[in-house]
């Protein structure tokens, strides 16, 4: 069952990647993208691999100190990016569901077994240099969402992504 429309708009707990474990796993084996003023990471995780998470997304934000020596910008940063995720995520969140429910995939240690990615662990960096307007932020996490629908809905039939 799919969340009303103002569940939607919310960031819950479960939809934050905070396990050390899951982050490390992320950035060691996920895929990733740029789209200024995004680094994207992101990982597909198997039904086997995803437990029975509460969430279908798990998302994190992160600002790095090397650029933005000052912990008030940085903060600023990830709550504009938080902002423009949340208000957007509805229609993506939607859009994941359907495609985590019609996908099934060869496993790879055993190709008699047919599976479906269930969840998609996802890291947004940000990578530009100075602060941008949340006008900007927005559209380019608009961006980002629809790139991350697209490569969420390709079918991996057996191969390393």
């Amino acid at each position: 069952m799919l969340p009303t429309a103002m569940e939607q708009q919310k960031f819950r707990k479960e939809e934050r990647l905070r396990s050390k474990r899951a982050i490390d796993d992320l950035f060691r084996n996920g895929s990733s993208f740029i789209l200024y003023p995004y680094r994207v990471v992101y990982r597909r995780l198997p039904a086997t691999l995803s437990g029975g998470r509460a969430s279908l997304v798990r998302i994190l934000f992160s600002v790095p100190k090397r650029r933005f020596h000052k912990a008030v910008d940085r903060n600023l940063l990830k709550r504009r990016m938080r902002e423009a995720y949340r208000l957007q995520k509805g229609p993506w969140l939607e859009t994941i569901s359907a495609n985590s429910d019609q996908r099934k995939v060869l496993h790879p240690d055993d190709n008699s077994k047919l599976y479906g990615f269930t969840s998609l662990d996802v890291a947004v960096q940000y990578i530009a240099s100075e602060k941008l307007d949340f006008s900007i932020l927005h559209s380019k996490m608009a961006d980002v969402l629809s790139k991350l629908r697209n490569e969420y809905g390709k079918v991996y039939l057996g191969e390393d992504h």
